[in-house]
């Protein structure tokens, strides 16, 4: 299928599906977003099957609401989208969690039937159709899934778009793979209870690091912050010969963007947060444990502001380890229990 040239070809096959799956109707008719890498994103607007065919082949990615979204005019926010209709998981096979397509199919069915698994080219979107979540209650919902399915954690905003099935994945143009469904079961239709019987409490994620020191003396000398009662940890140390960006995101005074190999300092925010936020997600990929990375955390530069309040500082820095690891699901199930 992913040798289709001919555009009418193309239309029919989008044609066949829609009357196949009843709930494509609605994913073709609403609003669209469209991007390609040569013209970046278009505006949310209301696309023919032969213009979504036409754009497609001229390199733009199709995307879908999958959630209710209103009529008319105007670009698709969080608090524009009026109703949840699924929770969702994306899982990408670049990250190599599970050793094939299959192994994760049977962990989804281990958990909950899927409404609609869909094949994206490059991974899988699987869908649970709901009935009783609020937009409120959806974030919370999405995260508990990314940590528990171990699935990309980016996907948890109620306008969040997903692929829209049998357009052509494009983002590699020598290399346009088919997105289609795999399965569809218009019956599996849940209720929150039904995801609050398996997955973890959101409250539950968000768990302290253990032996957290009682009192901490931070002394400032020159650019290097450091504390005698929890020096940093000699893995660190060693590390930073190795990677020396890490430390300039422990101690700028701006926030460090980081890409392409290239480290600057961005002059758009007063505040250094996200860099500890990245520090404590790149240890994480460093083998590092929670409470070396406490430890690394509690002499940042934004920790260091802090000083004289320590239950404050403690608290800070807690909230940015569990943060890392609510967005690294990956590695969540690995470090719980062994924070030592």
């Amino acid at each position: 299928m992913n040798n289709i040239d001919d555009r009418r070809e193309h239309e029919s096959i989008i044609k066949d599906a829609i009357e196949k799956y009843g709930f494509l109707t609605d994913w073709y008719s609403k609003k669209l977003r469209l991007h390609s890498k040569a013209f970046g994103a278009r505006n949310d607007l209301y696309y023919s099957i032969s213009e979504i065919v036409a754009l497609n082949s001229e390199g733009f990615n199709i995307y879908t609401f999958p959630n209710k979204i209103p009529k008319g005019r105007g670009n698709v926010n969080d608090a524009s989208v009026l109703k949840i209709n699924y929770l969702f998981v994306d899982m990408d096979f670049k990250q190599q969690v599970y050793a094939n397509t299959e192994a994760f199919i049977a962990k989804i069915k281990e958990f909950l039937e899927p409404t609609i698994i869909i094949h994206t080219g490059n991974g899988l979107h699987v869908y649970w159709k709901i009935s009783d979540i609020t937009v409120s209650e959806f974030k919370q919902h999405q995260q508990r899934l990314a940590i528990y399915l171990k699935t990309d954690n980016r996907p948890v905003n109620p306008s969040r778009i997903m692929r829209l099935p049998y357009t052509f994945n494009v983002k590699d143009p020598n290399n346009k793979k088919l997105c289609y469904i795999m399965e569809y079961n218009p019956e599996a239709v849940y209720v929150k209870s039904d995801f609050d019987r398996i997955l973890p409490l959101y409250a539950d994620l968000i768990i302290k690091p253990v032996g957290r020191p009682k009192k901490l003396n931070f002394n400032h000398k020159g650019k290097v912050f450091s504390t005698t009662e929890q020096p940093l940890p000699a893995k660190y140390l060693k590390l930073i010969k190795i990677d020396p960006v890490l430390e300039k995101l422990r101690l700028s005074k701006t926030k460090v963007t980081r890409g392409s190999g290239v480290v600057s300092d961005s002059k758009s925010t007063n505040t250094t947060a996200p860099n500890d936020l990245s520090l404590a997600r790149i240890l994480l990929k460093y083998v590092f444990s929670i409470n070396e990375i406490f430890a690394v955390l509690c002499t940042s530069r934004t920790a260091n502001t802090y000083r004289g309040r320590n239950n404050r500082r403690i608290a800070y820095v807690e909230r940015t380890i569990n943060k890392a690891l609510l967005v690294e699901p990956y590695y969540y199930d690995i470090y719980k229990g062994k924070w030592d």
